[in-house]
């Protein structure tokens, strides 16, 4: 199955909106070619769900679809490890805020629990020296 659940018009362009949508597919094989909704031609930023794996792709300029890699989420040295939404992020993502921003809060979680951990480490030690 395959939905646009958002889009934003860019204008018209040989009688086909230009729109930047927000698309999800159950299978990788369902990504959408830049031309394939009736009416619409897809643009550059347009971005796809892949819920099937939890992949976010992104529409080029090109009309290529890339997989996104969201940076400093604190896998494999800052980027590169891939970015997968609970459901409470990707709903904030798809009402409007910033994906970086999501992001960065579930970067900021995993800190504070990495902290949490560490200060749970340092009383156990103190305790054994007191």
């Amino acid at each position: 199955m395959k939905q646009i659940v958002k889009q934003h018009f860019h204008g018209t362009e040989n009688d086909r909106g230009l729109i930047e949508a927000e698309i999800q597919i159950d299978k990788l094989e369902e990504l959408p070619e830049p031309d394939e909704f009736e009416g619409k031609r897809l643009i550059m930023g347009s971005q796809c769900w892949v819920i099937g794996t939890g992949d976010l792709y992104g529409l080029t300029s090109t009309g290529d679809w890339v997989k996104v890699n969201f940076m400093g989420n604190g896998e494999g040295g800052g980027g590169g490890g891939g970015f997968t939404p609970t459901g409470e992020q990707l709903t904030a993502m798809n009402s409007g805020i910033d994906s970086e921003k999501v992001a960065q809060i579930a970067t900021n979680a995993q800190n504070i629990s990495d902290i949490q951990t560490t200060i749970g480490n340092i009383n156990a030690v103190l305790e054994e020296v007191l």
